[in-house]
């Protein structure tokens, strides 16, 4: 079968109410099918803001691969070295970044991706 890709992108302003998680993800339903994850990968960062000074931060960006039994595997990006993987239900690419200061304003700029193959 013919490659297929998940994408995720983030572009997001503004400022943090408090401590939290920020998630983004991108799913396909595959069903019990077997697959082969050809690379996943990431650009981007985010920029944090407080009291006129700035830092730069990075997201935590990775593939959840679901079973029909309802367990789960992790693997993070970037991944480049192709893997196999049977009797997938569904397989998640997910962007995970954490605001922990009140007021802090923030700037997300991330993209991910995950190309496949249903074999």
């Amino acid at each position: 079968m013919a490659k297929q890709w998940l994408n995720v992108f983030i572009d997001q302003s503004g400022s943090a109410p408090g401590s939290q998680w920020l998630k983004l993800g991108d799913t396909a339903q595959l069903n019990g099918q077997s697959i082969r994850i050809h690379e996943s990968d990431r650009s981007g960062g985010v920029t944090m803001t407080h009291a006129g000074m700035s830092s730069y931060g990075d997201s935590e960006v990775y593939l959840k691969i679901n079973f029909p039994n309802g367990t789960s595997r992790y693997l993070s990006a970037p991944l480049h070295t192709p893997v196999d993987v049977a009797h997938v239900a569904s397989l998640e690419l997910n962007i995970l970044f954490s605001v922990v200061a009140v007021s802090l304003k923030k700037h997300a700029l991330v993209n991910a991706h995950c190309v496949y193959e249903v074999l």
